[in-house]
C-alpha cells in the first residue's frame, strides 16, 4: 500500500507538542524547585518555605512557557514540511500489508529421535557397561573388553 504525506496539520502539531512541552516543562521545573528548596529549609524554614512557594510557582510557569515554546517550534517546522510539500509533491511511503500464519494441524514436525540403548555385546548379547578410564566398553558375562 502505498500512502502519500503531503500535508501536516498544524492544529493537532500544536495540541500534541504544547501538551508534551508542558509535561516535561513540569516536572524538570519541580525537580529543580525540590533540589533548590532541600539547602535552605534546614537552616531557615521560614525562607525554605518562601523559596519552594515560588520554586512551585517557578515550575508551573516554566512548565506552560516550555510547552508554548515547543508548540511554536513544532509548527513551524509543519508549516515548513508543508510548503516544501507543496513544491516536491510531498512524501511517499510504501507499507506492506502484515500477514501472520498460524500453524495447522497438518504441520509436519519431525519425527522424535529414538532413544539409543545401551550396546550389546556381539559374543554373547549381554548389555555392555562404559569403562571411562579406558574409554572401551566391557561385557560382564564374557568378562572381556569388546
Amino acid at each position: 500500500m502505498k500512502y502519500k504525506l503531503s500535508r501536516i496539520s498544524l492544529g493537532s502539531v500544536f495540541k500534541v507538542t504544547f501538551v508534551l512541552g508542558l509535561i516535561v516543562g513540569l516536572i524538570v521545573g519541580v525537580v529543580l524547585a525540590l533540589i533548590s528548596m532541600a539547602g535552605l529549609t534546614p537552616y531557615r524554614p521560614l525562607a525554605g518555605a518562601a523559596i519552594a512557594g515560588l520554586g512551585l510557582i517557578g515550575a508551573i510557569v516554566g512548565g506552560i512557557v516550555s510547552g508554548i515554546i515547543s508548540a511554536i517550534l513544532a509548527v513551524i517546522y509543519a508549516l515548513l514540511y508543508n510548503i516544501t510539500a507543496s513544491i516536491t509533491g510531498g512524501l511517499e511511503l510504501e507499507l506492506s500489508e502484515a500477514r501472520v500464519v498460524y500453524p495447522t494441524a497438518t504441520t509436519a514436525y519431525p519425527a522424535p529421535r529414538p532413544v539409543e540403548a545401551t550396546p550389546k555385546c556381539p559374543r554373547c548379547g549381554s548389555p555392555l557397561r562404559y569403562i571411562k578410564e579406558y574409554k572401551r566398553w566391557w561385557c560382564d558375562t564374557c568378562r572381556q573388553y569388546v
